[in-house]
């Protein structure tokens, strides 16, 4: 996933009659990926002992707001390096403020639809390149269609104390993550265990072929990134049950046949 992504912050401390116009920064990133991994990174930054955004809200995914002491943080924070290795992925502009400085305010090109990607949270997956293509889970497998989808919940898998202290935890893409099936979007012709609830990936069916996704019963660990990008892809086999009929099943690939999805 790559190409420009923008983020609208607004400064907006309890007291004050300034937020209306203040404060109002436009980030620029490369990419969602990197936008998140950054809004989890100033999450946790601190200038001294004292963290320099104390409240830190998404109100969308293009949407944050904060509560800093001064409406000018964004710029401070890199200016000290305290972001030191977002400088080459991240740029700011302060928008038009009530004194006629900054740049006039522009529309978010290319803005995101849908659910924000936080753990805990229930989505459809689907392709990036052929966004009617979804995950449905049929039978003992996962496939991509265009007539069914199925609904998945996305779980941190092992949260450090303070990330289960923060109100919303974006997923980033280091992130290990777990899987599991929202039941109540599943079909009534899915013949599986009802104890299978998260997906992981089934044996090989043959030397040197990729490993399907599957319903598991025991939590399987994903890498966020790699679910993803880079790690999931599509092969064409026969489905047990379906006589010779072809289906796209999910598989696993590492040598470069997988595709890129996103939550939705």
């Amino acid at each position: 996933m790559s190409g420009i992504y923008y983020v609208h912050l607004k400064w907006a401390p309890k007291d004050g009659n300034h937020t209306a116009a203040w404060g109002r920064y436009h980030l620029c990133f490369p990419s969602r990926y990197i936008a998140d991994e950054f809004y989890r990174a100033i999450q946790q930054v601190k200038n001294g002992n004292d963290l320099v955004f104390p409240e830190l809200v998404r109100s969308s995914p293009q949407f944050w707001c904060h509560s800093a002491l001064t409406w000018d943080v964004p710029h401070t924070v890199q200016a000290l390096g305290l972001v030191d290795e977002f400088r080459q992925v991240v740029s700011t502009s302060i928008i038009n403020d009530g004194l006629g400085g900054g740049r006039s305010f522009s529309l978010i090109l290319n803005p995101v639809t849908g659910p924000d990607w936080l753990s805990g949270g229930t989505f459809f997956i689907r392709n990036r390149r052929q966004p009617n293509l979804y995950w449905f889970l049929h039978r003992e497998h996962v496939h991509v269609s265009d007539e069914g989808r199925t609904k998945f919940r996305v779980d941190m898998a092992k949260p450090t104390r303070q990330q289960q202290d923060l109100k919303q935890l974006v997923l980033i893409r280091e992130d290990e993550v777990y899987v599991s099936i929202v039941t109540e979007t599943t079909t009534s012709f899915v013949v599986r265990d009802d104890k299978k609830r998260y997906l992981g990936l089934a044996p090989n069916s043959s030397a040197g072929s990729p490993r399907k996704v599957t319903p598991v019963i025991d939590a399987h660990p994903w890498t966020f990134g790699n679910l993803l990008c880079n790690s999931v892809g599509v092969i064409w086999e026969p489905e047990e049950g379906d006589g010779e009929e072809m289906r796209p099943h999910l598989a696993h690939m590492t040598e470069g046949g997988a595709d890129e999805w996103e939550l939705c």
